[in-house]
């Protein structure tokens, strides 16, 4: 089997901003904390990823059918294909290689949570994303 290119579909989807925004748009990463934080507490808990990614997926799946086929996915590709030259989205998505991405393979790729939280509290808050932000500029 060939092995795939990974890279954790949080980054690809915050990169993917930053590569449609430009990176200085992102700033220190404030306005994008928000649109995860949707009880303004200060932190992104689980629920509020995993409610974030539902709205994402139902948003990409075009014929509503509960699964992303790879023609859904083309234009997320298309945009992020320049910045991670050779990496194949939906072959990263697709857990169980069916051809096709479950909300449940689209809920488990790693997600912001699984990346920023430095601290073991099983959330983000806006200095651990701050900081997450910036580790991913200055690459």
């Amino acid at each position: 089997m060939k092995a795939k290119r990974t890279l954790p579909l949080t980054v690809v989807l915050i990169l993917g901003c930053m590569v449609t925004t430009g990176a200085h748009a992102m700033g220190d990463g404030s306005r994008f904390f928000s649109k995860f934080d949707k009880n303004d507490n200060g932190e992104i808990e689980l629920d509020e990823v995993y409610a974030k990614k539902e709205a994402t997926f139902n948003r990409l799946d075009k014929n509503s059918n509960g699964l992303l086929e790879p023609d859904e996915l083309e234009p997320k590709r298309q945009r992020i294909q320049e910045r991670f030259a050779g990496m194949d989205i939906h072959a990263n998505l697709d857990l169980d290689e069916d051809g096709v991405v479950s909300l449940e393979e689209y809920q488990s790729s790693k997600n912001i949570i699984d990346l920023a939280d430095t601290d073991g509290s099983d959330s983000v808050d806006k200095a651990e994303f701050k900081t997450f932000i910036k580790s991913r500029n200055s690459r």
